[in-house]
């Protein structure tokens, strides 16, 4: 029987499997979950991943708040990678990586703050502060 990290690293890749494919019509959270439920996570697991999902989100939040930019970004990038329409994690990584990005100065990261924050607005068009950030990042 596989680990439930076995089972999370397989939902891992076929997320990113998904966004990389661009002719692949991007699944739903509720597509995802019958994918991962077929491949043998049982219901318990896939609540347990989303609550992962959720816990990594909430946590980087915290550290954008105390200025942590680099933890926040990666805790960020894991609940996104987990849950890729998880709103706060994309709000989260697109602030952290502004945040490097005024800090350090790397390019890479204007760039990583509004791939974020397009793909938040493909998944909520009004979100309001998806908005403001995307015309801060490209006030730079």
């Amino acid at each position: 029987m596989d680990s439930f990290e076995d089972k999370l690293n397989r939902h891992i890749d076929k997320v990113l499997e998904i966004q990389q494919n661009k002719e692949t019509k991007p699944l739903t959270l509720e597509e995802l979950k019958e994918v991962d439920l077929s491949l043998g996570m049982t219901e318990e697991e896939w609540e347990a991943l989303m609550k992962r999902a959720d816990d990594n989100a909430n946590t980087a939040q915290s550290h954008f708040l105390y200025k942590n930019y680099s933890e926040a970004y990666k805790l960020a990038e894991q609940a996104v990678a987990i849950n890729p329409y998880q709103e706060q994690a994309m709000l989260v990584m697109a602030n952290a990586a502004i945040g490097i990005y005024e800090e350090d100065d790397e390019d890479d990261f204007l760039v990583k703050a509004k791939t974020s924050l397009n793909e938040l607005l493909k998944i909520n068009p009004g979100s309001h502060q998806a908005i403001e950030l995307l015309a801060k990042g490209n006030s730079y």
